[in-house]
């Protein structure tokens, strides 16, 4: 129990002493925190502030002298009455949110005491006029945590002892222009940074729109993210050789820049480098350039021509985005992708060189390039991507190199003045069904290499170009097959005769009848039936269909010598067929003749006149009809 009372009573002691050395205290309507042992005193919130307020250096509390060393987080949070402050020289920190939301807040003395600013510690202070500072040299090591926090956010003016600094001359010794050191300073026209600067922050010079000339000096090896965007009066801007990157958006914004030169030192253009810098004509990139970023370029609406040199490996997506005068693009050939919308919408694109290294050409890459007159892709692009040349409406010719392998949807889609495709892949790449959709193939000529004509004539969707030509313009016409016509099969005089319309023909007939056998018994029924089937063959045709015909003897009360018989009364029939129907010739006149299916069932019935009877039997080639003459059955293939 003795320790337990030790214990609480220590702890006891320890609050007591807590509690004794940190006071809530409001002095000159000012709330501060106090640390009477420390000497120090921190401003807190909860005061009622409005109108001027000096926070003085130091404060006496129960004959106690204590430094005010910081203003604390929200001290001065939603003061919307609050419209002029001055802080003492003894102020190292300036809390997060500190005077967030002060919107008539409009001036701000700053002392050199102060190393650290905090987050949103002047958010929104939309009022601010002007920002006062005694020692330029100081202000370079404040710790700016974000956008917010810099006061000059929103400040029009900044004020060094007193008076308005339109041309800063930063200090020799300064190494670090730090993140948001001189953000949104509007009244700035011109800077000097000195030798002794190696790097520019974040958004360091960000959106001072009065700025027109800047030198960076050959000591800068870096330039941070953001670090010009929005300097709408920079005009010119010199990059030295020391530089080795430039942040992502650096110069984003700069309407008024017309020209730059990136140095040899420069491995790589960041993401939305130099987007929106609309005054833009030219830019020399260098062969040190490896990559260029995503819409690096973007909405450079005047710059007319660009060289992308063999060092650089890929062009990011929306790089030259929308780009509307830019008439001329020579890409090297060290590129191996085009992103997706590079070029897109770069109406003014009169002419395009794709280097010979490209093995993609990205998604609407050129869509909307309507001054395009004609392309080539070379031979090592395998992909052509979604709406790649999509409405280049005044496109007119497309070469597509050997190395294609996949076109895919509207690829060439509503390019309607399109007339000549030529596509050197011998094998068909494979073309989604749309590639040319709105673009009329069906007007359009195409031209393929000789040994693959029938494969892209048969293959969809080139297979609906109207015409389709060799790469020498040769229209392929497979030779026309002519085939011998059909003979003609009669009897008479003992003798079958063939006859046929192809002159020279030739006739191989074979000639069957089931009496052609040989018989051990006394009594053999004969069918008087041969069965005969004949073709016809000439020199330069191909052989004729073949022609089956049944010739058999049907008995009669005739004369015997009439007969192919000797002593039987009979009469020689000669049945053919031909594209279904059954043809009867004989001197049987007057006789009936009836067809049936091998199942019974009759198909037509006919009489024979002038020698003759003809019967359409609705049966498919290869099937077999019975015919009855006069009593007897004849079994006929129909043809």
């Amino acid at each position: 129990m003795k320790k337990l009372n030790l214990l609480f009573t220590a702890l006891l002691l320890l609050y007591c002493i807590g509690t004794a050395n940190a006071e809530e205290v409001t002095i000159d309507g000012i709330k501060y925190d106090v640390v009477t042992k420390a000497k120090q005193a921190k401003v807190i919130s909860g005061g009622n502030y409005s109108g001027d307020i000096v926070i003085p250096s130091e404060i006496t509390y129960n004959d106690v002298v204590c430094s005010v060393t910081s203003i604390g987080d929200d001290a001065f949070y939603y003061c919307t009455g609050l419209t002029n402050v001055v802080i003492g020289n003894s102020v190292t920190s300036i809390g997060e949110s500190a005077f967030e939301y002060c919107s008539r807040l409009t001036s701000v003395e700053i002392p050199n005491s102060v190393t650290s600013i905090g987050g949103r510690a002047f958010f929104f202070c939309t009022g601010l006029e002007e920002v006062c500072i005694s020692d330029l040299t100081a202000w370079y090591n404040i710790d700016f945590a974000d956008t917010s926090a810099n006061p000059l956010c929103f400040a029009k003016n900044l004020y060094l002892n007193g008076e308005l600094v339109t041309e800063l001359v930063i200090p020799d010794g300064v190494k670090e222009i730090k993140n948001y050191t001189f953000y949104c300073c509007t009244c700035l026209t011109s800077i000097i940074i000195p030798n002794s600067v190696t790097s520019i922050g974040y958004e360091a010079f960000g959106g001072c729109k009065a700025l027109t000339s800047i030198t960076i000096p050959n000591s800068v090896t870096s330039i941070g993210s953001y670090a010009f965007s929005g300097c709408t009066g920079l005009t010119s801007i010199t990059i030295p050789n020391s530089v080795t990157s430039i942040g992502n958006y650096a110069f984003k914004g700069c309407s008024g820049l017309t020209s730059i030169t990136i140095p040899n030192s420069v491995t790589s253009i960041g993401r939305e480098t130099f987007r929106e810098c609309t005054g833009l004509t030219s830019i020399t990139i260098p062969n040190s350039v490896t990559s260029i970023g995503n819409q690096a370029f973007y909405w450079c609406t005047g710059l007319t021509s660009v060289t992308i040199p063999n060092s650089v490996t890929s062009i990011g997506d929306y790089a030259f985005y929308s780009c509307d005068v830019l008439t001329s693009v020579v890409i090297g050939d060290g590129v191996t992708s085009i992103g997706s919308y590079a070029f897109y919408d770069c109406k003014g694109l009169t002419n395009v060189v794709i280097g010979n290294s490209v093995t993609s050409i990205g998604r609407e890459t050129f869509c909307g390039c309507k001054a395009l007159t004609s392309i080539t892709i070379p031979n090592s692009v395998t992909f052509i991507g979604n709406q790649a040349f999509y409405w280049c409406t005044g496109l007119t010719s497309v070469t597509i190199g050997t190395g294609v392998k996949n076109i895919v949807s509207e690829a060439f889609a509503k390019c309607e003045n399109l007339a000549n495709v030529y596509c050197l892949a011998t094998s068909v790449p494979s073309t989604y069904s749309d590639a040319f959709n709105e673009s009329y193939p069906e007007y359009m000529t195409l031209h393929v290499p000789e040994e693959a004509i029938n494969s892209y004539k048969t293959t969809a969707p080139w297979s609906s170009f109207g015409t389709v030509v060799t790469l020498d313009g040769e229209d392929i016409i497979e030779p026309e097959v002519k085939i011998c016509a059909m003979p003609t099969v009669s009897y008479s005089d003992g003798k079958l005769h063939f006859e046929c319309e192809t002159e020279g023909a030739e006739f191989v007939t074979e000639i069957t009848s089931s009496d052609f056998n040989k018989f051990y018994n006394n009594d053999i029924n004969l069918t008087a039936t041969y069965n005969i089937s004949v073709y016809a063959t000439a020199t330069g045709y191909e052989n004729s269909d073949i022609v089956n015909a049944t010739l058999c003897w049907i008995e009669c009360d005739c004369n015997a010598e009439d007969s192919g018989i000797t002593n039987i009364p009979a009469k020689a029939v000669l049945v053919t067929s031909n594209n279904g129907s059954i043809s009867i010739s004989c001197s049987l006149d007057g006789e009936s003749v009836a067809v049936y299916t091998t199942a019974g069932t009759l198909i037509a019935t006919t009489t024979i006149e002038n020698g003759t009877a003809t019967v359409a039997t609705g049966l498919s080639k290869g099937s077999v009809a019975i015919v009855n003459i006069a009593g007897k059955s004849i079994k006929v293939a129909v043809n």
